[in-house]
């Protein structure tokens, strides 16, 4: 094959001396060029491929001696390759792009849902036979197509996706080994904080990650305090500014270079000013110190081994912290030699800077301690943060954009912060991205080499076709038992008489496709929506004579994707 902005070549040789014979080539008139020092007996031929070039390539060769004795004109016929001219780009026929998921809910005005433990699958034709498998980007993962089923035309292709939950694939992260360090104040002792209760003082903070890496304070007066409705009204642990945990053994091997790791962590300012650490190595906790610098987030290491920052010792955000505003902050440190990027995200706000590490720092066999909330100096907190922590996680490798996004991500929705965090870096916060699966051509390549040209290649499926990813359960937001019994009507605790009707009204979070109520008989009756948001669900029934007692009930429920939710007994009005 040969493409466009290819040569074709032709070399060929006389028995004797001739003058320049004449070449017809691939339809153009050529003279030839001798290739023999002036020998007149050896000869080459080059044509450049256009665009308008197609078919098999065809020659003819004209020559004579010098006496003018015309040799036997000689052809294609006479070699015994063929070259085929291919100069059209592969592209993808427009009206075969599908896409589709394994739930057996049918779709409604094109609209699929999909669940975790089931498949998307997107289908497609070229107009050609194409070579390997066309690269697709199937909601944000490149994958190579494969042929479907029975295609021996290498024309048509499908990309099929397993969808993972959001905890299982931040989870497949978490366990490969990289995660050293996962300090999370909503299970700060490892049994879902079932010892602590508010304004308790934290003693030991136990790392999740299964290394054993805890963070503790014997000394009172610098432990800080666990608060139930801290961080955006969740758990968190909260420092005044002089307290530390810290780990003695540290996460760096003496002797080690403190370099390739990333900490993400999220956290809220209370009283930004001058150096504050959230996370100190080594002596004094900068060696180096992951840090706060008056309100702008900076890394720092005292061995003066950075390049293109501030100073060689550190570096800074270009935007500003708020305090009593919530932040995911992350500090990506790469090989020696290589980049740095640190940065928050938070507030409608995505700061970052990038930097160099030219020499990193060496941990030291005398000053193994890490600390969260301060560095460790002299047996005391140094340059202590006021502010609260809700997790942080430390990996001992320099994540990848994708792998950094998906973490952010996961902390974005754990901890109620997707109004105010764009953790892909797309300018729309996480709340307002768009929930169905997207997807693009990233290349396809023919038989010549040949290749797609992303902007003609299409970006909405033929027939409307979409799917839209629910991982999570859903979730009731109001559960009201209302009775008619006029004596006690909007009390919290009401009566019902024979022929009194009582009236159960539910909302959820999300839109459901069905709602029932379970009774003390144990049959379900389905609850009857109200409106067409799914949203809102009611149910009213008449009391009987021989009805007696307190009114039980239990409400079981799945979301349009066929998510169960948690069933519910309890009214949020009681």
């Amino acid at each position: 094959y040969a493409k466009k902005d290819d040569d074709l070549i032709l070399t060929f040789t006389s028995s004797e001396a001739i003058p320049a014979p004449t070449v017809t080539f691939a339809g153009s008139s050529l003279t030839a060029e001798d290739t023999s020092s002036g020998a007149q007996t050896s000869w080459r031929v080059t044509r450049p491929v256009m665009d308008v070039d197609t078919g098999d390539v065809s020659f003819s060769i004209v020559y004579a001696d010098p006496a003018g004795n015309a040799g036997e004109t000689k052809e294609e016929s006479s070699v015994q390759n063929t070259i085929t001219l291919d100069t059209s780009r592969p592209t993808v026929v427009a009206s075969s792009v599908k896409i589709t998921s394994s739930n057996t809910t049918p779709a409604s005005g094109g609209l699929k849902w999909v669940k975790a433990g089931q498949t998307i699958t997107l289908t497609f034709d070229t107009d050609q036979e194409v070579m390997g498998g066309p690269m697709v980007v199937l909601n944000g993962n490149e994958m190579p197509a494969v042929r479907r089923a029975g295609d021996s035309s290498g024309t048509k292709w499908q990309v099929t996706l397993d969808v993972m939950s959001a905890e299982d694939e931040l989870q497949a992260l978490l366990n490969s080994g990289n995660l050293r360090l996962r300090l999370d104040a909503s299970d700060i002792d490892g049994t879902g904080n079932s010892s602590f209760s508010d304004q308790q003082k934290v003693s030991e903070w136990k790392d999740l990650s299964g290394y054993g890496n805890h963070f503790s304070q014997t000394n009172q007066n610098y432990q800080p305090r666990f608060l139930t409705n801290g961080l955006n009204q969740r758990a968190s642990v909260s420092a005044d500014g002089s307290d530390g945990l810290f780990n003695s053994s540290g996460l760096f091997s003496s002797g080690e270079k403190i370099a390739d790791y990333t900490i993400i962590a999220v956290v809220q300012p209370s009283a930004l000013s001058g150096w504050q650490q959230v996370y100190g190595i080594g002596y004094a906790g900068d060696e180096p110190a992951i840090v706060t610098q008056d309100s702008k987030l900076s890394y720092y290491q005292r061995n003066s081994g950075l390049a293109d920052s501030v100073s060689s010792k550190y570096d800074l955000t270009p935007d500003s912290l708020q305090n009593n505003k919530p932040y995911i902050l992350f500090w990506n440190i790469g090989q020696e030699s290589g980049e740095i990027e640190i940065g928050f995200l938070g507030d409608s706000l995505r700061s970052v800077e990038s930097l160099n590490l030219t020499t990193a720092q060496t941990q030291s066999a005398s000053y193994l301690p890490n600390g969260v909330f301060a560095g460790l100096h002299n047996g005391s907190p140094n340059e202590a943060f006021s502010g609260q922590i809700s997790e942080l996680l430390l990996f001992r490798k320099s994540l990848g954009d994708s792998e950094q996004n998906k973490v952010i991500a996961h902390l974005s929705r754990k901890w109620g912060l997707e109004a105010t965090v764009d953790s892909d870096g797309d300018g729309t916060m996480d709340a307002a991205e768009e929930r169905t699966v997207q997807w693009a051509f990233q290349s396809i390549t023919d038989a010549a080499g040949n290749t797609l040209d992303p902007a003609s290649a299409p970006a909405a499926t033929s027939d409307n076709s979409r799917v839209e990813i629910d991982t999570t359960a859903p979730e009731l937001i109001k559960v009201e038992v209302a009775s008619s019994n006029a004596n006690t009507q909007g009390q919290l605790e009401q009566l019902a008489k024979a022929g009194d009707s009582i009236t159960l009204t539910v909302e959820s979070l999300e839109a459901l496709s069905s709602l029932s109520v379970v009774g003390g008989d144990g049959a379900p009756t389905p609850l009857t929506a109200v409106g067409d948001t799914g949203r809102e669900w009611t149910l009213s029934d008449t009391v009987d004579s021989d009805d007696s007692g307190a009114l039980s009930f239990t409400l079981t429920y799945e979301d349009l994707a066929g998510n169960d939710g948690a069933s519910v007994s309890n009214t949020t009005n009681s």
